[in-house]
């Protein structure tokens, strides 16, 4: 695959996330079109976005896209598998033939070839890229150079839009006590109390009873 076609792929994935970036607001909506979008330019046939968690020092899937049911809720410790040791080192890693891989974890019978990429922001490691394919290889290193460029692009996008959520919660939060703090003096029992605080926060964050 000659440079001037990972170059035009690179644009054309670039300029779909920043589109989507004026119309996506929830972190998992940024994972999933990121891996749609990745899957797309590299001919996956599946893909999965696991992401670290400290707590439990595992990655944790996040979004996946083309495999079982299982795979929504696999977790993997650092260094375990393909996805673990691209985490464990923080480098990309190609398997041109997944039967030759000792540490491949199957998860399709058909899946004969993966890369995985890390997900990077600020220097720190926050989780794992991977996709898979049914032809043996089915990915080059310049699908590495493309997934490492648009995945550092990507994680840093989703941690703003993170902080940010997080943010805009907080200041909700703050709202619905200071609406609080106005309706308990009003408040004639519990029951009217309680019933007023559920309408104040239904109202807040959209929640329907």
């Amino acid at each position: 695959m000659n440079r001037e076609n990972v170059r035009d792929r690179l644009i054309h994935v670039i300029a779909s996330l920043a589109e989507a970036m004026n119309r996506i607001e929830e972190p998992e909506e940024v994972l999933e079109y990121f891996l749609k979008t990745c899957m797309e330019a590299t001919g996956a046939d599946s893909g999965s976005i696991m992401l670290y968690d400290e707590e439990e020092e595992a990655l944790v899937t996040r979004v996946a896209i083309g495999l079982n049911k299982d795979a929504g809720g696999m977790r993997l410790r650092l260094g375990e598998g393909v996805t673990g040791w691209v985490a464990r080192h923080v480098r990309p890693r190609l398997i041109d033939d997944t039967r030759t891989a000792d540490d491949y974890v199957r998860i399709r019978e058909d899946l004969l070839a993966e890369v995985a990429v890390p997900l990077i922001n600020s220097d720190r490691m926050i989780g794992v890229l991977s996709l898979d394919a049914m032809q043996v290889g089915a990915f080059s290193k310049d699908d590495v150079t493309l997934l490492e460029i648009v995945s550092n692009l990507s994680s840093t996008i989703f941690v703003k839009i993170a902080d940010n959520r997080t943010l805009r919660m907080r200041d909700r939060f703050h709202r619905v006590l200071l609406e609080i703090s106005r309706i308990l003096p009003r408040s004639l029992s519990l029951q009217e109390f309680f019933e007023e605080v559920m309408t104040t926060t239904q109202k807040a964050f959209r929640i329907h009873r």
